[in-house]
C-alpha cells in the first residue's frame, strides 16, 4: 500500500511575502496552474489582488502580475492590478496564464515570462453579453480552464449563471451553455441552467467541459461536440442560439474553376430541419459538421439543391434534386466551391 504524506509547498501564515518557501505568504489562494513543463505553479492569489509564480523545485514564491491594490490597469507586472483574482489556467504552450478577475468581472491574460497583463474580454460591468471582445459582459467569473489545443477559453461565469466559450484568436465569446436562470436544469445548452457555477475543467480531448455547480451541489458536464458548430464559422447575431435569419454564411471564394458558385443563404437557411424534410418539394439544404461536431477527418460542408451551379448538360447526372456542395475551408474562413453532389456522392436525397 502506498505511504500518504501531505507536504507544504509554500507559504506560512496570512498576508503576502515573496521569498523562500517558508517565508512566503498568501492570502486566500484560490486557483491553481501547473505549467506545461511542471517546472512552476500559479496561483490566483485573491486578497492579495495578486497572480503569484511558486517554483516546483524549491517553492520559492514570487509575484508575477499585480500591485497588490484593487483595482483595474493592464501594463507591466508591476502596474498592473487585480481584483480578487480567482481561476487560473495555463495556455498549452505555457507562453499565457489566463485569469478569472473576478472583482473586475474580466478575464486578462498574463505573460509567464515578463507578467505583462492585457485584458482579454471583459467590459468590467456586471452582464452576459456575447460577442466581440470589446462588447462581452462578464458576471463574476470564478473559474477558467484553455482548450488542449489553445483554441478556446471555457469560462464559469458565476452570477450569470452561464458557461461562456472564448474563441483565443479574437476574443469571440458566446454561451456554450445555461438559460441564465438560477435554477437546475439537465439538457440542451440552452435550456440548461446552473445555480453559481464556480469551477470548470476540460478533458483532455477537448470534448468535454466539467463545471462545479456550487449552489446545486452537482458536478455538471457538457459534451461540447452537441453544442452548435456553426458558432466557430461566423460569430452569431443573437446569443440565444447558433442560427439566426439576420445573419449570413462566411464570404465564399468564387473560383475560377467554378466562376459565380456562391453559397446565398442564412444561417437558418441552413441549419435549420426544416428545411430538410426529405420530400423532393421541400429538401433545400444538406449538411456535414454544421448541427455536430464531427471527428477530425471530416469537414464542414453544405450542398445546395437546385443550385444553378449543379447544372449540367448530361441530364443523367442531374436535376432538379441535384446539389452543388461548398466546404469550409479553416484556415482562410470561407467556404469555397467544390463540386456537384451527383459527383462527390455524399448524400442521397431520396433516403
Amino acid at each position: 500500500m502506498l505511504e500518504q504524506h501531505v507536504s507544504t509547498i509554500a507559504g506560512s501564515s496570512q498576508g503576502f511575502a515573496d521569498g523562500a518557501a517558508g517565508a512566503a505568504r498568501f492570502n486566500c489562494p484560490y486557483g491553481l496552474a501547473l505549467s506545461p513543463d511542471d517546472l512552476w505553479l500559479y496561483v490566483g492569489d485573491r486578497d492579495n489582488h495578486r497572480i503569484r509564480k511558486v517554483s516546483m523545485r524549491d517553492g520559492s514564491t514570487t509575484t508575477l502580475a499585480g500591485t497588490g491594490t484593487p483595482g483595474f490597469a493592464d501594463g507591466d507586472w508591476n502596474s498592473s492590478s487585480f481584483n480578487q483574482p480567482c481561476g487560473v489556467s495555463t495556455s498549452p504552450d505555457g507562453q499565457w496564464l489566463y485569469v478569472a478577475d473576478s472583482g473586475n468581472n474580466r478575464v486578462r491574460k498574463v505573460n509567464t515570462t515578463s507578467g505583462a497583463t492585457l485584458t482579454l474580454v471583459g467590459k468590467g460591468d456586471l452582464g452576459s453579453a456575447d460577442g466581440e471582445a470589446a462588447t462581452v459582459s462578464l458576471s463574476t467569473p470564478l473559474s477558467v480552464a484553455a482548450s488542449p489545443d489553445g483554441r478556446y477559453l471555457y469560462i464559469a461565469d458565476s452570477l450569470s449563471q452561464r458557461i461562456r466559450q472564448v474563441r483565443l484568436a479574437d476574443g469571440w465569446t458566446r454561451t456554450l451553455a445555461g438559460s441564465g436562470n438560477q435554477s437546475f436544469s439537465d439538457g440542451p445548452p440552452s435550456e440548461s441552467s446552473f445555480n453559481t457555477p464556480a469551477a470548470i475543467a476540460v478533458s483532455p480531448d477537448g470534448l468535454t467541459v466539467y463545471v462545479a455547480d456550487l449552489n446545486n451541489e452537482r458536478v455538471r458536464k457538457i459534451a461540447v461536440r452537441d453544442v452548435c458548430v456553426a458558432c466557430d464559422l461566423i460569430p452569431p447575431v443573437n446569443t440565444t442560439g447558433c442560427a439566426s435569419e439576420a445573419s449570413s454564411p462566411p464570404p465564399l471564394n468564387v473560383s475560377s474553376e467554378s466562376p459565380g458558385c456562391v453559397l446565398n443563404a442564412t444561417w437558418e437557411e441552413i441549419v435549420s430541419r426544416k428545411h430538410m424534410t426529405g420530400k423532393r418539394e421541400k429538401l433545400s439544404f444538406a449538411t456535414g459538421g454544421l448541427g455536430v461536431l464531427m471527428d477530425e477527418d471530416y469537414s464542414v460542408w453544405v450542398c445546395q439543391f437546385g443550385h444553378p451551379c449543379a447544372a449540367t448538360d448530361d441530364s443523367s447526372t442531374s436535376g432538379a434534386m441535384d446539389a452543388f456542395c461548398f466546404k469550409y475551408h479553416e484556415d482562410r474562413e470561407v467556404f469555397v466551391p467544390w463540386a456537384r453532389n451527383s459527383e462527390l456522392k455524399l448524400i442521397d436525397p431520396y433516403s
